[in-house]
């Protein structure tokens, strides 16, 4: 997979343990700043039947040179949970020079966190070098892998 550093793997589970649900897919423009329009999926990735992660993924279609930014709400969900068991967690996947990475920036701008469906906003130097780490970029690799949705998006570089 792609990372900008070398890390330790789960142990929990692997990408391939993590089946991934589509929920959402919707096209939005044209901006009008910029006349281009945007493409927004969301989805839940789950580990033996519970979901573990909502996702959102934003990114202009035929334009790698604008970033595609991986949201996520990570933590407990369903029947007798709340926002105060859930993070979110913000990643950054781009290309420069045919090189394809991901990089955790701060959460405060997460759409989750903005919408109150988590308590806590990430933010980066928090999570780097954390087991919670090794964790999302699972997560990722998991959506970056099985999600066709964001087909365009592997074959960017």
């Amino acid at each position: 997979m792609i990372h900008l550093f070398k890390r330790k793997e789960n142990k929990d589970y692997s990408w391939q343990d993590l089946i991934i649900v589509p929920i959402e897919s919707q096209d939005f423009g044209p901006c009008p700043y910029c006349g281009q329009f945007s493409r927004h999926i969301q989805g839940s990735v789950n580990f033996q039947s519970h979901p573990i992660a909502i996702y959102i993924v934003h990114w202009t279609p035929e334009h790698m040179e604008y970033d595609a930014c991986f949201e996520l709400a990570i933590g407990k969900f369903g029947i007798g949970t709340s926002a105060k068991d859930r993070q979110a967690v913000s990643i950054i996947y781009h290309v420069i020079d045919s090189e394809r990475s991901f990089m955790i920036v701060d959460a405060d701008q997460n759409e989750f966190f903005s919408s109150g469906y988590v308590s806590v906003a990430l933010m980066r130097d928090n999570v780097i070098g954390t087991i919670i780490a090794e964790k999302i970029f699972t997560i990722i690799d998991a959506i970056y892998m099985c999600d066709d949705r964001i087909g365009e998006i592997r074959n960017w570089g």
